[in-house]
């Protein structure tokens, strides 16, 4: 989950926020429906509710949680990048790795990152 390095301090009922889905990295537009002295209860735009959500994973901008997700993940990304250098190494780590969206909680978002990168990279191709 994406933490805020510069948490507000001052959120209210009503509010609305920005906050990292953990497993997918999706950013959501959520409202503020519950506060606690460190969580939120918050729903989003399809009406998912989320419950225990931590404040200081909560942005006031997306811009603010697309640098935090970068930051957060770009570590992991970067090593599966550095593991493909050729186009047979592309091909060879699109089997070895769950980068499919249909895999659903096992796609391996950073891998799947970094193949899409590399795909454009070596081959030209926007994925």
């Amino acid at each position: 989950m994406a933490t805020n390095k510069k948490p507000k301090k001052n959120w209210n009922l009503g509010n609305r926020c920005f906050w990292c889905e953990p497993i997918t990295n999706d950013i959501h537009a959520a409202t503020i429906v519950a506060l606690w002295e460190d969580t939120a209860k918050i729903v989003d735009g399809d009406f998912n509710v989320r419950i225990g959500v931590p404040l200081d994973s909560l942005f006031e901008h997306m811009s603010d949680a697309m640098w935090a997700l970068k930051e957060q993940n770009g570590p992991a990304i970067k090593e599966y990048y550095d593991s493909i250098e050729t186009t047979n190494d592309l091909v060879r780590f699109g089997y070895e790795h769950a980068i499919s969206p249909d895999a659903q909680a096992h796609t391996d978002w950073f891998a799947r990152e970094a193949y899409r990168i590399k795909a454009r990279e070596l081959c030209g191709l926007e994925l």
